[in-house]
């Protein structure tokens, strides 16, 4: 379990407070010592401003021409054709 912490006996403790975490908060949420809170809230989500879409939609746009650009390499060399790539 959590292996990403560590394998070695040593670093059971680090994995039991880990685990033990939300069982804490828990309990102190229905001794009422502190707030419930509500992650569905709206004032609990993370934006996406206009430059991290911008990003997503380029990533996903060169990911696209790349692989179209080695798609008619391998069909071009495939026919045995010589590729010609104009310049405007």
């Amino acid at each position: 379990m959590l292996p990403h912490i560590g394998i070695t006996p040593e670093d059971r403790k680090e994995k039991g407070n880990i685990l033990s975490r939300p069982q804490k908060r828990a309990s102190l949420v229905a001794n009422k010592y502190l707030k419930q809170d509500d992650k569905d809230h709206y004032a609990n989500k993370r934006l996406k401003l206009a430059g991290d879409l911008m990003e997503e939609l380029f990533a996903y746009a060169f990911k696209f021409f790349v692989k179209d650009v080695k798609y008619q390499i391998e069909r071009t060399s495939a026919r045995g054709r010589r590729m010609s790539i104009q310049r405007t």
